[in-house]
C-alpha cells in the first residue's frame, strides 16, 4: 500500500461521526497492516534463522532431506504452458501443455538483454528453500559456480540439450520416487546412466539428455550457470567451461575399494561396509 492510499482510506474513516476511541481503533488498524509482520513471515525467518544454526554440523544428506520435506510441504507448484510463454519449450514433454516448475537464483527477462532476480527469491515460502539449495551445493562443492536453479515438478523431459548452460550443471532429484535418474548421450554414442536420487550428480548440459521413466513424486533441481551472466559477473566462457572435467571426477563404476580384512572378514561385512554405505 502506498503512503497516499494509506492516507485516503483512513481519512474516509475518519469522519466526525467517530468517537476518539473509535478513531482510536482504526488507528490501530491500519497501524499494525503496515508494522506488524504476518505470522507467515516470522515462521519463514524462525525456520531461516533455525537453518542457517545447524548448516555447521548438517551432513550433505540432512540438507537434501531437509529441501525434500519443504518441496513436498507446498500445496500448489507454479505452472507454465512453454509453448506460449517461448520458454522451455524443448523439455515439455510429447502431448503436453503445460509443465510444474519454477526458477530461482537469477533469470532473464525477454524483453531485455540484462539477468534479473527471479521474482520468486522473495516469495515467503520459496526463501528457507532458495536458502537451502545453496547449502547443498556449498556442501557438495563449495568452488562450483552457479547463477541459476530450475526446479521441476513430475517433468519427464524428452531428449534435448540445455541452450543457456554454460560448462558442467549439477543435477539432484529428490522426492518419493524409484527410476528417474537422467540418461545422458556422450560424444562417443554410449549412454551414461547418472543415478541423481538425493545426492548431486555432475551433468554436462551441452549432450543430449532425457529423463529416465520413474514412479512417485519426483522434483527435479539443476544448478546451472546461465550465460546472460558471464558479462555481469566478469567471468570469461572459458573459465566456467573448465568445469565439464568435473562430471568425470566421481564415478563409481569405475573403481573398486579393495579392505585389508586380516582373519575379520564379519567384521568387514556387518561394520565397515555398513559404515562405508552411510558416507
Amino acid at each position: 500500500m502506498s503512503a497516499k492510499s494509506f492516507y485516503e482510506q483512513k481519512e474516509n474513516f475518519e469522519t466526525p461521526t467517530h468517537t476518539p476511541a473509535e478513531n482510536n481503533k482504526i488507528e490501530n488498524i491500519f497501524t499494525n497492516k503496515i508494522v506488524s509482520k504476518s505470522p507467515v513471515l516470522k515462521q519463514t525467518e524462525a525456520e531461516i534463522m533455525k537453518l542457517r544454526s545447524g548448516y555447521e554440523t548438517a551432513t550433505l544428506q540432512d540438507l537434501c532431506e531437509r529441501a525434500t520435506k519443504m518441496l513436498m510441504s507446498f500445496k500448489k507448484i507454479p505452472s507454465k504452458n512453454p509453448m506460449k510463454d517461448g520458454t522451455r519449450k524443448n523439455v515439455l514433454p510429447s502431448g503436453q501443455e503445460r509443465i510444474q516448475a519454477f526458477t530461482l537464483g537469477k533469470v532473464r527477462a525477454y524483453h531485455q538483454i540484462e539477468m534479473m532476480n527471479s521474482s520468486n527469491n522473495r516469495t515467503l515460502k520459496y526463501k528457507p528453500l532458495h536458502l537451502v539449495l545453496r547449502q547443498i551445493i556449498k556442501k557438495f562443492n563449495p568452488r562450483f559456480k552457479f547463477t541459476t536453479i530450475q526446479i521441476n515438478k513430475n517433468v519427464k523431459c524428452p531428449a534435448h540439450k540445455d541452450k543457456n548452460n554454460v560448462g558442467a550443471s549439477i543435477a539432484l532429484g529428490l522426492g518419493d520416487y524409484t527410476g528417474g535418474g537422467i540418461e545422458q548421450q556422450e560424444q562417443d554414442g554410449s549412454t551414461t546412466y547418472l543415478d541423481n536420487h538425493n545426492k548431486p550428480v555432475y551433468q554436462d548440459g551441452s549432450l543430449t539428455h532425457k529423463t529416465a521413466d520413474w514412479k512417485g513424486t519426483r522434483y527435479a533441481i539443476i544448478f546451472f550457470y546461465h550465460q546472460g551472466a558471464l558479462k555481469e559477473n566478469g567471468d570469461s566462457r572459458e573459465e566456467i567451461h573448465k568445469t565439464l572435467k568435473l562430471k568425470n571426477e566421481i564415478c563409481p563404476t569405475k573403481f573398486k575399494i579393495a579392505i585389508p580384512s586380516y582373519k575379520r572378514a564379519g567384521q568387514k561385512q556387518f561394520k565397515t561396509i555398513k559404515y562405508l554405505n552411510s558416507i
